[in-house]
């Protein structure tokens, strides 16, 4: 069995980005499921690594998990058939045509704060908002994604949990598969669209498999910037 799991705190989601989540898992024959209660007092960003140890997801085969600020257009193919089931299936936060995240490289920095080894550049540091990994086959990974957590005492530094999962991949050499930009389309208004303005009006459509929007909530723009694309085509 196959689980698209968001981790939902404060009633985070945006009506539409549920609405296609649960309309791409239904596609994909999986299981949708929101996780609404904390998982332990640490930032959200560490909790995304203590999902895959959770009961929420015992049950599961291979989890998907994304965050609350994206959009996954009607058409998009299963990742869970793109991505062979021995593989972690990621995203590099490096984007052609996104010039915000020509981003310095921190993996030496990350290496020393987590207690292991440093992937070799920028283009192997994912964006943790699209992680998919099968639960047995990465069993050994993702406990020293929790572990990595515990060794820095759950520190908000930068991107922990991105940048600690960057290092493991490379650390284990774990089968990954390095999906495009697409899958996971950093501030999409800056690859596709004229700037944000744009989706200040409604109908906007979307051009790449899955927006993640990267903005905080409290921005007065994000939830209408959302509702404003038309992510069913």
């Amino acid at each position: 069995m196959n689980a698209v799991v968001i981790l939902n705190l404060r009633n985070f989601l945006p009506t539409c980005a549920r609405a296609s989540f649960q309309h791409a898992a239904a596609r994909w024959g999986a299981t949708y499921l929101e996780i609404t209660e904390a998982l332990g007092p640490m930032h959200h960003f560490w909790q995304k690594a203590i999902i895959p140890s959770s009961p929420h997801v015992a049950r599961f085969e291979r989890v998907l998990q994304l965050d609350c600020d994206m959009l996954v257009r009607s058409d998009c193919p299963s990742p869970f058939d793109v991505v062979p089931a021995t593989n972690f299936g990621v995203v590099s936060r490096v984007q052609t045509g996104n010039p915000l995240h020509r981003l310095r490289y921190l993996g030496k920095k990350a290496a020393k704060k987590f207690a292991l080894e440093a992937y070799p550049d920028e283009f192997y540091h994912i964006n943790a908002g699209f992680i998919l990994y099968n639960t047995a086959a990465h069993a050994k990974e993702l406990r020293l994604w929790f572990d990595a957590g515990k060794h820095c005492r759950w520190a908000n530094w930068l991107f922990p949990e991105q940048l600690a999962l960057s290092c493991i991949l490379h650390q284990t050499n774990v089968p990954t598969t390095w999906l495009p930009s697409e899958w996971n389309c950093l501030h999409p208004w800056r690859v596709y669209h004229a700037g944000a303005r744009a989706f200040e009006q409604p109908g906007q459509s979307m051009q790449a498999k899955v927006y993640h929007f990267n903005r905080p909530r409290g921005r007065q723009s994000l939830k209408s910037m959302m509702e404003n694309v038309q992510w069913c085509v």
